[in-house]
């Protein structure tokens, strides 16, 4: 798959992504990204709002095949 996020000020982005075939039914998916501003002191809005001028999200999903 393919996203382009939306960005409202400068700064950078970064992701790693990984799989793991653990058998030919199982495969594990991970990917870690984080995003920097480095003109900022705080990231997001309201209940979004983090005190850092960075934000990191992880995701984690499991293929098992029938």
């Amino acid at each position: 798959s393919y996203s382009i996020p939306v960005f409202y000020a400068k700064g950078y982005r970064y992701y790693i992504n990984t799989n793991y075939s653990i058998s030919k039914k199982l495969t594990i998916w991970f990917r870690m990204a984080q995003y920097f501003y480095p003109d900022k002191k705080s990231t997001g809005s309201s209940l979004d709002l983090i005190s850092k001028n960075h934000r990191t999200e992880a995701k984690f999903q499991g293929i098992y095949k029938f």
